[in-house]
């Protein structure tokens, strides 16, 4: 039943995601474009929540969306756990010089057009689907830092048939972030905190590489900013502090129960 589940899920999942694609080709024409964003990230967030509704309906269990009343304290924290480490990293490297980054003030509004665009697009439906059905599937036969790890592989294998991952270097990119983002959902048992920080990290960075955007100008000629701020820092750091505030915040509960 954990198989079928993982494999309905996964199939459903690429096929959603090329069938998306092909169509925004189709109607929008090639490379990128908003109004082709927007009708993938809207067609995606329908049919992911439709594929979720029937394999759930078929093999019910728990992917990690309780408890509700917890849910925008979970998804800050999964927000802040990337954008803190990420901030602290940055300012670190504009103020030895190694990049400049200038924000338009007047063009903040932005951020929350990419923000909406991202959890339709990838955070609420990539999360769900790996970090909620799947991860949930193999930790009910396997423990937890095997699941972490099987997910990952199984979120580059999405990566590399979608074409999103497709060299070294994304690949390692989408394995290293699930990894992160595995362990973040095993520290809290919750699918909203890594929808917290699935989002920061894609909101940030595509409003900032992402061309169509005008809100900042990055000048990173030795890349420091977007592997260390944008990337390691927070893919490191991120998972640790989640893991050791749960640990802390388990122990005086228990304690408070005494």
């Amino acid at each position: 039943m954990n198989l079928l589940r993982i494999a309905v899920t996964f199939i459903g999942a690429v096929g959603i995601w090329i069938g998306n694609g092909y169509l925004a080709t189709e109607f929008f024409g090639e490379g990128y474009t908003m109004s082709g964003h927007v009708f993938r990230a809207i067609s995606t967030a329908i049919l992911v929540a439709v594929l979720l509704a029937i394999v759930l309906r078929a093999w019910p269990i728990d992917i990690g969306l309780r408890p509700k009343p917890r849910r925008l304290k979970l998804l800050g924290i999964g927000a802040l756990s990337y954008a803190v480490p990420c901030a602290i990293a940055g300012a670190v490297i504009i103020a030895l010089s190694l990049a400049t980054l200038d924000v338009e003030p007047g063009r903040l509004w932005q951020f929350l057009v990419v923000l909406v665009l991202v959890l339709l697009f990838e955070a609420i439906p990539e999360e769900l689907i790996f970090r909620g059905v799947i991860y949930a599937s193999l930790r009910t036969r396997l423990k937890a830092w095997l699941a972490i790890v099987i997910q990952a592989l199984l979120f580059c294998a999405f990566g590399a048939l979608i074409g999103a991952a497709q060299t070294p270097d994304r690949l390692l990119l989408f394995f290293t972030m699930s990894i992160a983002l595995g362990i973040i959902r095993a520290a809290t048992g919750s699918v909203y905190t890594t929808i917290g920080f699935h989002a920061a990290f894609q909101m940030l960075t595509q409003a900032i590489f992402n061309e169509q955007w005008d809100v900042a100008t990055l000048v990173d000629p030795e890349l420091w900013f977007r592997d260390v701020a944008f990337f390691l820092a927070p893919m490191v750091i991120a998972p640790l502090a989640v893991g050791i505030g749960m640990f802390f915040w388990t122990r005086n509960r228990v304690r408070a129960g005494a």
